[in-house]
């Protein structure tokens, strides 16, 4: 019982997004991430919330803690009905990727005084293909970019006013095992792999998907055997899920440029595993042309691994500052390699680098949803 006014209403707040934990990428990261945030901030504000995922089935209950969380495994008609039956009742909907736009916009039409925000992660927002993604980019009441390259594309291609558009980048996942504290050893993996100690070892993290062929491990592939003529026992190990017909494409091509025996494709590995091929490494290469943040550069970075990035989409934001990297102007293999071997030679001291922490990221976020709170209670 209120003894001096009346209660406040809990804020109801829905989130809609594809998946989580069914892949491993930077926007999957990126979800877990937000999700543990909103978690977080659940215990501390009046909100009501409730998460429906497209594809994600069973989800880590560290992440999602008190929330009403809901998947449906690929099952989008059953997805549809009833992200749009809870949307009815809520005042804020956060909408994860544009791709669930046709559906956005219909609950905005049923519920025109909930208040939308939707998450820009980089290459799919910046021409979006067909009309519901430009009409829910004119509807959001607020666009969060993770990089200041969205954020400029956005009001350069899509025409949306800068007061709509909230920085909102990404941070390293808050259960991402950090220096020292991964259960897997350096020492493991050289027995795997059946490497040396002493033997320099390039590194490269993402998925290997033959419909995404923008992040630039071809070229390092192609650029290996100049790096080879200055460090001949160097090996390039590609960690990241993969389809069959990538890992083909890619076997071909060190066969093409006789580098098979330098080449290490792993496939899909735990985090601790990925933290010790972190700790393994002498030098961080992704010179991807189409990111539009890129998290495992903060990781590469909170291993004190100096890094190479293609000067593209959002790179700059997550190595702004970086005390050891390259970006690159050209993908030409001997640009390539010319920097790998300047960063090889440099000093192997590792600088720790830790950026964009979670509790930066929660923050932001509590800052966002206390700004709409606040409208959404004068309306």
């Amino acid at each position: 019982m209120e003894l001096f006014g009346t209660k406040k209403k809990n804020i109801r707040i829905n989130f809609w997004y594809l998946t989580a934990f069914t892949q491993k990428g930077g926007i999957e990261t990126f979800n877990r991430t937000f999700i543990k945030a909103l978690a977080n901030i659940q215990v501390i504000k009046p909100y009501s919330i409730r998460i429906f995922s497209v594809y994600d089935k069973n989800p880590d209950r560290r992440y999602i803690s008190n929330l009403k969380w809901k998947g449906y495994g690929g099952h989008r008609i059953r997805f549809v009905i009833r992200a749009l039956w809870q949307g009815l009742k809520c005042d804020v909907l956060i909408v994860g990727h544009i791709h669930l736009a046709p559906i956005a916009i219909i609950l905005k039409w049923l519920n025109p005084n909930c208040k939308v925000l939707l998450i820009a992660h980089g290459i799919e927002v910046w021409e979006p293909s067909d009309k519901y993604q430009k009409k829910l980019l004119q509807k959001a009441r607020l666009v969060l970019a993770v990089s200041n390259f969205t954020r400029s594309r956005l009001i350069e291609q899509q025409h949306l006013p800068a007061e709509r558009i909230q920085i909102f980048p990404n941070c390293i996942d808050p259960y991402f095992p950090l220096p020292n504290t991964s259960k897997i050893m350096p020492s493991d993996l050289l027995k795997k792999h059946r490497l040396k100690a002493n033997q320099k070892i390039i590194l490269s993290v993402c998925r290997l998907s033959s419909k995404e062929q923008y992040k630039g491990y071809d070229r390092v592939i192609e650029a290996l055997p100049f790096v080879v003529d200055k460090f001949a026992d160097v090996v390039y190990i590609l960690v990241g899920q993969y389809d069959t017909k990538e890992l083909n494409r890619l076997l071909q091509l060190a066969e093409k440029f006789q580098v098979s025996d330098r080449l290490i494709v792993t496939g899909f590995v735990s985090d601790n595993e990925l933290a010790a091929y972190y700790q393994l490494a002498d030098l961080f290469i992704l010179p991807s042309s189409g990111e539009g943040f890129g998290i495992v550069f903060l990781e590469a970075l909170a291993y004190g691994l100096p890094v190479i990035a293609y000067d593209s989409g959002g790179v700059r934001d997550a190595l702004n500052g970086a005390k050891k990297c390259i970006l690159l102007k050209s993908l030409h293999a001997d640009i390539i390699a010319e920097a790998c071997i300047w960063l090889l030679n440099e000093s192997a001291e590792k600088c720790i680098d830790v950026k964009f922490t979670f509790e930066d990221f929660q923050g932001r976020l509590m800052n966002i949803l206390s700004k709409v709170e606040s409208e959404v209670r004068q309306e």
